[in-house]
């Protein structure tokens, strides 16, 4: 199955997404603000579009996310918050 991981789109306006620090080695933040959600959900796709991790985090709008066994190079994640899309963006790993 094919999926969709264009860069850097946010679909609300109101909704602000901030990846820190980017490009990283051990972790990295993913943080939203303008909006409060229950529940969010990351999903982290290799370059081939192959899900490589997911990670949901209830009543905090951040995510951290650890390097584990991804390796150097370029991956793409798509945010969810309620089980929306909010935001699609690359993330790079030293």
């Amino acid at each position: 199955a094919l999926i969709d991981v264009s860069v850097n789109v946010r679909l609300n306006e109101d909704v602000s997404v901030k990846v820190y620090p980017n490009p990283f080695e051990e972790m990295t933040t993913i943080e939203v603000s303008g909006k409060e959600y229950q529940e969010l959900e990351l999903l982290v796709f290799d370059a081939l579009g192959r899900l490589v991790e997911t990670i949901n985090s209830k009543d905090e709008n951040r995510i951290q996310l650890l390097r584990g066994r991804m390796r150097q190079g370029v991956y793409f994640y798509q945010l969810k918050g309620n089980n929306e899309l909010i935001s699609t963006g690359k993330i790079v790993v030293q």
